[in-house]
């Protein structure tokens, strides 16, 4: 009986433990955030933002750390629902610059683990290439 009720306890605490981290995942994820008040509308917030990934990348590739990106994330997802109402271009122009964020930044981990400083000086920068 009491290896029933234990296995029963370590069943459901396990569950709940799960339960409760693919709830925080989900809203971590997917929560709708308010945008930044700076962006009132979806296009320039997403130039401002292409830019400010730009920065980011360029001092990542030269060994700089950017604590500045989980905050652009933060820009990004608060910026998904309002380009989701704007609709159309908007849209597109979104789902654009997050991909381009998430290959970008795959280009620059590969550049630095990959290429040295004085290879990577004759080459350019990784985030503008095609």
């Amino acid at each position: 009986m009491g290896r029933r009720v234990t296995a029963a306890t370590m069943t459901v605490l396990t569950g709940m433990l799960i339960w409760y981290g693919a709830g925080s995942l989900h809203r971590e994820v997917f929560a709708e955030r308010a945008p930044n008040p700076i962006d009132r509308e979806c296009l320039p917030g997403l130039r401002r933002l292409h830019v400010a990934y730009e920065a980011a990348w360029v001092s990542q590739r030269e060994g700089v750390a950017t604590p500045q990106v989980v905050a652009l994330d933060g820009d990004l997802r608060g910026l998904r629902g309002l380009c989701a109402r704007e609709g159309g271009a908007s849209q597109e122009a979104f789902d654009h610059l997050e991909r381009w964020r998430y290959r970008a930044e795959d280009q620059v981990r590969l550049w630095r683990e990959a290429v040295g400083d004085e290879a990577g000086r004759a080459l350019g920068n990784p985030g503008n290439s095609p």
